[in-house]
């Protein structure tokens, strides 16, 4: 209601405006063999390789957006160990579970947006003018359902600005791709890049140290930090026995 939705060109009942769904979580438990055996699943593995929607597979077209939602059965068949299988199931299970509360999690709110503009031209279209201009922040933590999204509604106007940086790039473990990054001189040829090398925070000093740390770095863009806040201190180097440690 807030967003001003039409609730015609989604798939969940427009009486559920939202909530927050716990029970799923329990069902993210998958069956072994043996009937009176269960396995807890790490939360990792089985986002990543029993839920293929957070790579914003793409529905068949007489799907629309309902086949995002048949997404876990492909994450099945490609299972090469015990572990992927039973994450597969695991999450199958959870799916079934959120379907029938009709509710949703952090990664639907990016594939059904998704699977609605790539099947829907008429909210796509009106999406697209709603949003006007896009900006996009830590552009480098997106992953590539993201960058879809973007995509779809940006449209040919390709009116946005990202704002990211690759050296800053720390959130591949969780599906960010630097691709996205490396993409959009490709999938945007008339892209204007605005290097902001000025640093206000960091003595030059630092900046030096931090530009030698990362020089051997692979580049999509290449840069040099600077800083007209002085030299700064010497640096010191502060060994620690272990992560708390560190910490205090």
């Amino acid at each position: 209601k807030t967003l001003n939705l039409n609730p015609r060109n989604g798939s969940l009942d427009p009486a559920v405006a939202c909530c927050w769904f716990k029970p799923a979580r329990a069902s993210v438990v998958a069956p072994l063999s043996a009937p009176n055996q269960i396995k807890v699943l790490p939360r990792w593995p089985v986002r990543s390789k029993a839920r293929p929607r957070t790579a914003a597979l793409t529905p068949a077209p007489h799907e629309g957006i309902a086949g995002f939602f048949r997404s876990t059965p492909a994450a099945a068949k490609a299972a090469r160990s015990d572990d992927d299988r039973a994450a597969a199931q695991a999450y199958r299970r959870y799916d079934d579970t959120l379907r029938a509360y009709q509710a949703v999690d952090f990664d639907d709110l990016i594939a059904l947006p998704i699977g609605l503009l790539a099947t829907n031209e008429a909210a796509g279209a009106q999406w697209r003018e709603r949003c006007g201009y896009l900006l996009v922040d830590e552009y480098q933590d997106t992953n590539p359902a993201q960058y879809r999204l973007i995509k779809l509604l940006v449209g040919d106007r390709s009116a946005f600005t990202v704002v990211g940086d690759d050296d800053q790039a720390i959130y591949g473990w969780r599906g960010a791709s630097l691709d996205n990054l490396a993409e959009l001189p490709k999938d945007f040829p008339a892209l204007k890049v605005v290097k902001l090398e000025q640093n206000y925070r960091s003595t030059v000093r630092i900046l030096r140290s931090a530009n030698a740390l990362i020089a051997g770095n692979p580049k999509l863009f290449d840069k040099k930090l600077w800083s007209d806040r002085g030299h700064g201190d010497p640096i010191r180097v502060s060994p620690a026995a272990d992560d708390e440690a560190e910490a205090e």
